[in-house]
């Protein structure tokens, strides 16, 4: 379980996030929706402790980050996998070795035809065959480079991901397909997920709660049918945009 409690952080004058808390429940995917700048990426660095806070608490599993010494934050982030927003796949690296880094790195060099092996099931995983483990990076469309960040994030068994806007930049279709990899993750692996995107449509079909972040705080937070059916202003102006909402916002 992933535990948000009374997250505060501010880079300078800016207040990026206000006593921000929620809890995000083992096996469930959570979509956290906000306008671009509010912080939502922030957040995630928060749970990886990528960065402190300066006030409040991330708890992983039992482990407070805040206060988790080098091996205990290690630990935690072997659990977690991060799918970066322009996937942060290495240029120089093979797409097996880039997947290979989600691994136990000793793991892999005392057992290499394990290791190989397990880059080909993350491949079909993601719907990508076994040969792609040769290529690199620049051969891929962006749509392959996504599922190959994907699977990098969960090649370690990881029991938790946080994806950072996985569909940004992707054709339709291309998002579409990734949604429903997504979902499949969920289903098949039981990892529970956050999810930063502004892609409603397709976040709906994967998430079973909804996080709104609005001007440094948790506007709302709940099931997604509530979400679609809150009367509040700023909520109608994500799940129905138009003329009149933002003007009553």
């Amino acid at each position: 379980m992933i535990e948000i409690n009374g997250l505060s952080k501010s880079f300078g004058d800016n207040v990026v996030l206000d006593d921000v808390s929620f809890t995000v429940r083992e096996g469930g995917t959570l979509a956290l929706f906000g306008p671009s700048g509010t912080g939502k990426s922030v957040l995630l660095k928060h749970i990886i402790g990528l960065i402190e806070p300066d006030e409040g608490d991330v708890v992983v599993d039992g482990v407070s980050i805040t206060n988790a010494n080098r091996r205990q934050l290690n630990q935690v982030r072997q659990r977690v996998g991060y799918v970066f927003q322009g996937s942060a796949l290495f240029d120089s690296l093979s797409v097996g070795e880039n997947i290979q880094l989600g691994m136990d790195v000793d793991g892999c060099r005392l057992k290499k035809k394990e290791c190989e092996e397990r880059v080909a099931e993350c491949l079909k995983l993601v719907n990508l065959h076994e040969s792609v483990a040769g290529l690199y990076p620049i051969e891929l469309s962006g749509g392959m480079q996504k599922r190959v960040a994907i699977a990098r994030a969960f090649a370690g068994h990881q029991n938790y991901l946080l994806y950072d806007e996985p569909t940004t930049g992707l054709d339709p279709e291309n998002a579409f397909i990734i949604t429903n990899l997504i979902e499949h993750l969920s289903e098949e692996l039981g990892v529970t997920s956050i999810m930063v995107t502004h892609d409603l449509d397709n976040a709906f079909l994967v998430a079973d709660r909804i996080a709104l972040l609005y001007e440094g705080k948790i506007r709302f937070k709940g099931p997604v049918e509530e979400f679609r059916e809150s009367e509040d202003p700023i909520v109608r102006r994500f799940v129905s945009p138009s003329v009149e909402t933002i003007h009553a916002a």
